[in-house]
């Protein structure tokens, strides 16, 4: 548990890492962010306070939201973008010109003590603007964020109003991700001899949650799309596992228990999503935590377990080598 745990994290911190070399500026000076905003006309400058050691959800935006080519060059457009983290004690020049640090600069702009992650904007003279706090889980939502301030509508509308006008002249394509699974009646038993009769390979679980962006992300973008289906359908029996649930099931040792139990109890499943891949027997073969940054790296993940490559290598090793072999 504490490998995938580690995995899942090392992931994330790369992707963010990414996300902050593209996204974000190396300005260590604020009075200088404001100098550029200014000799450049972008609209002003934008603070992004994380805590990338205690927040998933600042690391949420920093794997999801902040790599998506059109966010970054909208921001890189009409601001300078700066990364604060909380915790840290590097150096900060702030508006005033008095040097500071990261964690103390973050106090004093955050008086209200509001949770991670909070999005600033100041004009190009240093003035708090809006304050954004909480992730936006759609990309394009966060760029509409950036438009509301350049364009200035944050005097007249709420960002709410705002973005229910955007919907509305954008509405979201449907998504069936639904699709993606197989029906069920609980007996998670019976389902092994119908993976059997079928000739699937195995059983894939997907464990969620309400109110999880990451389970939102993988349903939406991953799930949903044709290739996976065929692939996934061919080989898997696919059913969803509500961690919190209390609808009952019966387990592939034949005992009933609610899903909740089953997750947390059986499977040691406290953080979502996880997806783990049970032989035909109901044995575990592997388990993935987190999400797959696309399509293509979650079809690898089914080879990477129907090929027993997870017995001799790390799917990260095997991901690299998929990736080579595909570029040349």
């Amino acid at each position: 548990m504490k490998i995938i745990f580690l995995s899942v994290f090392l992931w994330l911190c790369s992707a963010a890492s990414m996300a902050e070399s593209l996204f974000f500026q190396d300005e260590p000076s604020l009075v200088n962010a404001l100098k550029t905003v200014q000799t450049t006309q972008k609209k002003g400058v934008f603070l992004f306070i994380e805590s990338a050691a205690h927040c998933p959800l600042c690391n949420y935006m920093q794997a999801i939201v902040f790599p998506e080519k059109t966010v970054t060059d909208f921001y890189q457009q009409h601001f300078v973008s700066v990364l604060l983290n909380a915790d840290s004690q590097t150096a900060i020049i702030d508006f005033s010109g008095k040097s500071s640090t990261q964690q103390i600069l973050t106090k004093q702009l955050n008086i209200e003590n509001k949770p991670l992650p909070l999005a600033l904007f100041f004009n190009p003279q240093g003035d708090l603007l809006y304050t954004f706090q909480g992730i936006s889980q759609q990309p394009e939502e966060f760029l509409w964020l950036g438009e509301y301030i350049s364009t200035e509508a944050y005097q007249q509308y709420s960002f709410t109003d705002y973005k229910q006008a955007r919907y509305a002249s954008n509405p979201p394509k449907k998504v069936d991700s639904q699709a993606f699974f197989d029906v069920t009646f609980g007996d998670l038993q019976a389902e092994l001899e119908t993976a059997k009769k079928q000739g699937k390979q195995g059983i894939m679980l997907f464990f969620e949650m309400d109110g999880c962006p990451f389970c939102k992300r993988m349903r939406e973008t991953i799930f949903t799309q044709a290739t996976v289906q065929a692939f996934y359908k061919k080989h898997f029996l696919i059913f969803p596992i509500d961690i919190l649930g209390d609808i009952e099931l019966t387990d592939f040792q034949g005992n009933l228990v609610s899903s909740k139990v089953f997750s947390q109890t059986t499977n040691r499943v406290r953080s979502t999503p996880v997806i783990i891949f049970y032989s035909v027997e109901g044995e575990p073969l592997y388990r993935f935590m987190g999400i797959t940054e696309d399509a293509q790296t979650f079809l690898w993940l089914a080879d990477y377990v129907l090929s027993g490559e997870y017995q001799r290598q790390p799917f990260k090793a095997y991901q690299q080598v998929r990736r080579k072999m595909s570029s040349e």
